[in-house]
């Protein structure tokens, strides 16, 4: 994604989504913080959410954070989350 490591100013915010209370979000977690460190962001929101696939998309905490905040880099580790 970047050449150099420079910092990158954009609003990002790192997804994370497991489908039930029991899984644990450590992993994914880790893997997408390092990614961003990697690429030179350094600023940026995790959200974090134990939710079924089932559960409209509009209902979840993500599609809160589109209609409240400017995001520019949305980054999650599987695109079925």
């Amino acid at each position: 994604m970047v050449q150099n490591k420079e910092e990158i100013k954009l609003k990002t915010i790192l997804y994370i989504r497991v489908s039930t209370l029991d899984q644990n979000t450590d992993r994914q977690e880790e893997e997408l913080v390092q990614w961003a460190r990697q690429q030179g962001i350094t600023d940026y929101d995790i959200i974090s959410e134990k939710v079924s696939g089932s559960v409209p998309a509009r209902d979840r905490a993500l599609a809160q954070v589109f209609t409240k905040k400017n995001v520019d880099l949305l980054v999650v580790k599987e695109l079925d989350r």
